[in-house]
């Protein structure tokens, strides 16, 4: 759903609770990324979720070390122009699987870093936990409001 037809659809899907990797093909040239576009558009919605921007096709013969220095200086700019929480930059190759390494070690940094992801308090995970077990033994798997707020209420959540 990256076509322009779906863009205004796409903050339906965001959360400040994720982490976002925004993908795209270094070849076409920095002013066909769009990453002006993902990180405005995360800004709006969720600033301080982690980004991690990955550039691909680093093994491509127009992919030189000027290339990557050029896309290095426009996420820098970037950085401080829509003021997102951005993890960083990564080339990679399909092809020689190159630049994998690093990537795979910034995304299970992030996701242990207990800072970079906002935590559900525990009142909710606990009525999680409660609505999982009680759609085994509920069929259909309906509860009734009275029944929500009771859970709800053990679990420590005060309605208003």
């Amino acid at each position: 759903a990256g076509q322009e037809v779906y863009y205004s659809t796409h903050q339906f899907f965001f959360s400040a609770r994720a982490l976002y990797v925004i993908v795209f093909n270094m070849v076409g040239g920095e002013e066909n990324t769009r990453l002006d576009y993902w990180l405005q558009t995360i800004k709006l919605v969720a600033a301080k979720a982690p980004v991690v921007i990955i550039g691909t096709h680093a093994d491509h013969i127009r992919c030189t070390s000027d290339v990557m220095d050029g896309y290095n200086d426009q996420i820098t700019r970037f950085k401080s122009r829509f003021k997102v929480n951005i993890r960083g930059f990564f080339p990679v190759s399909c092809k020689n699987k190159k630049g994998f390494d690093p990537l795979k070690a910034a995304i299970v940094a992030t996701a242990r870093d207990p800072a970079s992801l906002l935590r559900v308090p525990r009142p909710f995970t606990l009525l999680d936990r409660f609505l999982t077990a009680e759609r085994v033994f509920t069929v259909p798997p309906v509860l009734s409001m009275d029944m929500f707020s009771y859970l709800a209420h053990e679990c420590g959540i005060q309605s208003k």
